[in-house]
């Protein structure tokens, strides 16, 4: 998974980044990775791939191994969208390995239960509604959300980048066939004070504006009939 540079989706987590929640930090990471696969993601994809296919035909019966939320493990494409997910989350956490990561590990999403899950963490900090159409709008325009695939990741303690914090989401837009590129969200709230920065750093806010407001229409894509 190659990282895109976009500066738009940089600034939109640098102004999320800015907010003052009082108690509480808010550190969020808005990325882009093409799905293009390079050196050891083709690697991850062959091994996995082997193991995945190995697990089926040892065990064709088993449901846990057969079923996921990106459809049969049976079918290529299934096992692609995990080997994808799992790619970007190595690319995004590098000092985590994520490839022994299953389907129950993630849940499918539908666009309106993500935008009300996030604006429900986010709108209690001073300051969000003001952002919150411009954040929105940086992400549709980078990933076109209405033709995304929408996943989150459940981490188990194994898995977990975010342990110790007040709260965390980790979602995954993923624009499969039009774009063919992921975005990931991943924010979470910690006590001010801790030592250890819980998400890598992020570069300093360039500049740039984000995209014209109003390109976005959160209240047409609230009503959107799923």
């Amino acid at each position: 998974m190659k990282f895109l540079t976009l500066i738009a989706l940089a600034n939109a987590s640098s102004i999320l980044n800015d907010l003052d929640n009082g108690d509480t930090s808010i550190e969020s990471r808005i990325e882009a990775y093409t799905c293009k696969r390079a050196g050891t993601d083709k690697k991850l994809y062959k091994d996995l791939e082997t193991q995945y296919k190995a697990e089926l035909a040892r065990s064709p019966h088993d449901n846990t191994l057969s079923v996921s939320p990106f459809g049969p493990m049976t079918h290529k494409r299934s096992r692609e969208t995990l080997i994808e997910l799992i790619s970007t989350l190595n690319a995004a956490f590098p000092d985590y390995d994520f490839s022994y990561l299953r389907g129950e590990h993630f849940v499918k999403e539908e666009l309106f239960s993500v935008v009300s899950d996030i604006n429900s963490r986010l709108e209690s900090i001073p300051n969000y509604e003001e952002v919150k159409e411009k954040v929105w709008n940086a992400i549709d325009t980078e990933i076109q959300l209405q033709d995304c695939d929408i996943y989150s990741f459940r981490p188990d303690i194994d898995s977990n980048p975010f342990e110790g914090t007040v709260w965390n989401f980790n979602y995954f837009f993923f624009n499969k066939k039009k774009l063919k590129r992921i975005v990931i969200w991943t924010c979470c709230a910690k006590w001010k004070g801790e030592e250890d920065a819980v998400l890598p750093a992020l570069p300093e806010k360039i500049s740039v504006p984000l995209y014209p407001e109003g390109d976005f229409d959160m209240n047409e894509m609230m009503d959107y009939v799923y």
